[in-house]
C-alpha cells in the first residue's frame, strides 16, 4: 500500500451532483472526472452514495473498494463490507474503471430515503469519512437537526391527513 502523503488545508476536491446521469451518460461523465482528477494529481477517490432504506431501523453503512488496500481502508475505517449486490450509477462505474485501472477508489453507502432529502443518512456517512480523509472534521449536529426538523414535519401533515380523514368518515 502506497503510504499517503500528508494533506494540505486544502487538499481535497469534492464533486457533486443534484441530478442522477442517464445511464448511457455515466461511462463519458466519470471518463472526464477521472480525466479531472488526474490533471489535480488526485491519488485516491472516495465516493458516498445514498441505498434505498427499506426500514426505519436500517442504518448499517457499507463499505466497497476498488483495490485491496481500499477495502482495508473500509473496513478500518468501522464499515461492512459490502459482499452481495450491484452498485449502479457513478459509484459503480468509478468503483469498475478503479478495478479496472488500478485506482484507489472508495465507496461508503448509507441507507437514506429515496422520496425526500434524508440529511440524517448524509450525518451518518461523517464518522467512517473522517476516518477515510485524514483531517476532515465536519459538525453532524446541523444535519441531524435539518432531520429532527423534516420529521417533525412529516408526523404533523399525518396527524393533519388523519383529521381530515375522521371528519368525512
Amino acid at each position: 500500500m502506497k503510504k499517503r502523503a500528508s494533506r494540505k488545508k486544502r487538499d481535497i476536491v469534492i464533486v457533486t451532483s443534484e441530478i442522477a446521469p442517464r445511464p448511457e451518460h455515466t461511462g463519458c461523465i466519470c471518463d472526464s472526472i477521472l480525466e479531472a482528477l488526474d490533471s489535480l494529481g488526485v491519488e485516491e477517490i472516495v465516493c458516498v452514495d445514498g441505498i434505498p432504506r427499506i426500514s426505519p431501523d436500517q442504518t448499517e453503512l457499507l463499505g466497497l473498494g476498488s483495490t485491496d488496500s481500499a477495502r482495508k481502508r473500509m473496513e478500518d475505517s468501522g464499515l461492512k463490507l459490502m459482499k452481495d449486490g450491484i452498485v449502479r450509477g457513478v459509484s459503480g462505474v468509478m468503483l469498475f474503471k478503479g478495478e479496472q485501472q488500478g485506482r484507489e477508489v472508495e465507496c461508503v453507502l448509507s441507507p437514506a430515503n429515496p422520496q425526500l432529502p434524508d440529511p440524517r443518512a448524509a450525518s451518518w456517512l461523517l464518522g467512517p469519512l473522517s476516518t477515510l480523509i485524514p483531517g476532515l472534521d465536519v459538525d453532524p449536529s446541523p444535519l441531524t437537526n435539518e432531520a429532527n426538523e423534516i420529521d417533525g414535519r412529516i408526523k404533523a401533515q399525518m396527524q393533519q391527513q388523519t383529521i381530515n380523514h375522521s371528519i368525512y368518515g
